[in-house]
């Protein structure tokens, strides 16, 4: 059986414990960061994992952290972005810095979880390790 990680990058808990809700009973790993410094390391190379990024806890933390992976051969892991109304405006720049997904505040656990679920199965499918 897989094992999937998310770690989450925010300044007070929000989607963490909204998540660990979201795959209660599933072999996910949801863990929470205070520190954007720990969202690269976060994960096991054994795992599929996936980073989600509060943009709003610390924008510029965020755009260096995304802008730190374009120099990488790859991207080491999926990265899905959670911004605010103020902050829609950025969307496309955001994605121009390989992010797979831009959802607003608004948005849901449940989405952000069908979000999680469609990559690693197309991750899956496509024999690619995440």
């Amino acid at each position: 059986m897989n094992s999937y990680s998310i770690v989450v990058f925010e300044k007070r808990p929000r989607w963490e414990p909204e998540l660990q809700r979201q795959f209660e009973g599933e072999p996910v790993h949801v863990r929470g960061s205070r520190s954007i410094s720990d969202i690269a390391s976060a994960t096991a190379p054994e795992t599929a994992g996936i980073a989600v990024l509060d943009f709003a806890s610390a924008p510029a933390d965020c755009l260096q952290f995304l802008e730190s992976r374009i120099d990488q051969s790859s991207a080491d892991r999926p990265v899905i972005v959670i911004g605010s109304r103020e902050s829609l405006g950025m969307e496309w720049n955001i994605r121009d810095l390989g992010v797979l997904e831009f959802l607003t505040d608004e948005s849901c656990g449940a989405d952000l979880a069908r979000l999680c679920r469609r990559h690693w199965k197309l991750a899956n499918s496509s024999g690619m390790e995440i």
